[in-house]
């Protein structure tokens, strides 16, 4: 099987986008991050590698392959708090999460986690939580970067709109708003991250659990891909149903989606 890559795009002008050089990966690279270098000068890149089982430590100056770490098989997403230095993987088959310090290079850890098929994942840098979503479970997990402990699960089977199959993730730490998309059920959750935050430990998260969903959105046939304006608070969704992307402005109307671009290009 070929080896994979990742393209780096020049976007300072708009009316002159290229694409500046194509990086080498592992195969198939499924998640993308950028931290700093230990030293904070300069960007890197960090791809996990789904069909080689690794991940890519990329210069983003140079845009030049620096090192590959080896983890554990089948790394789907892949996230950084840059205020501990920890890289975060999910991993599919082995239901479980590596977690990498980024100032060695080496990976630090494992998590187990209580879910299965673990895929999307995002880091809260501010309270060091980390957000995994458990497709096969229907459920998030909630992990204490600190303690490396799983706080909690959020159940999404038991609300309205049937939750099934969460595979993606924003996080909205202004408004305090946590974005789930679901394929399987066409819904999009929103969770409270004020209320999680506040949780602290295992047994209050699993008492407070079910307030921690404000709402499920449905409809919107098949969401693939989930995006956050983060100025604005708007979320972007992707429908492969039906070729169109959804905006949904959760501060005017929450169940309201305001507009429909029709992706045909």
């Amino acid at each position: 099987m070929d080896e994979g890559s990742i393209r780096a795009i020049d976007m300072k002008d708009n009316l002159s986008i290229h694409i500046l050089s194509k990086i080498p990966t592992g195969i198939n690279p499924s998640g993308i991050a950028i931290g700093m270098s230990k030293d904070n000068k300069t960007k890197m890149i960090y791809t996990a590698n789904t069909d080689s089982n690794s991940i890519s430590v990329i210069n983003g100056t140079t845009n030049m392959g620096k090192k590959v770490i080896l983890v554990e098989p089948k790394p789907i997403d892949i996230d950084i708090n840059n205020n501990t230095r920890k890289l975060y993987v999910s991993h599919s088959l082995s239901n479980t999460l590596s977690v990498i310090d980024t100032n060695t290079e080496k990976v630090e850890y494992t998590i187990n986690s209580s879910s299965k098929n673990p895929k999307g994942l995002l880091v809260d840098n501010k309270q060091n939580l980390i957000f995994v979503t458990d497709t096969d479970t229907n459920s998030i997990s909630v992990i204490n970067g600190t303690t490396e402990e799983v706080i909690g699960n959020i159940s999404l089977i038991k609300y309205p709109h049937q939750g099934g199959g969460p595979t993606d993730i924003v996080l909205d730490l202004d408004r305090q708003r946590g974005y789930i998309i679901a394929p399987f059920t066409n819904n999009m959750f929103i969770i409270d991250l004020k209320e999680i935050k506040q949780s602290g430990n295992t047994d209050n998260f699993n008492t407070n659990r079910e307030t921690y969903i404000i709402k499920a959105i449905p409809n919107l046939d098949n969401p693939q891909n989930i995006a956050l304006n983060s100025e604005n608070g708007k979320i972007y969704v992707t429908s492969s149903n039906n070729n169109v992307v959804n905006i949904i402005q959760p501060e005017i109307k929450i169940n309201d989606i305001i507009k429909l671009i029709n992706s045909k290009y």
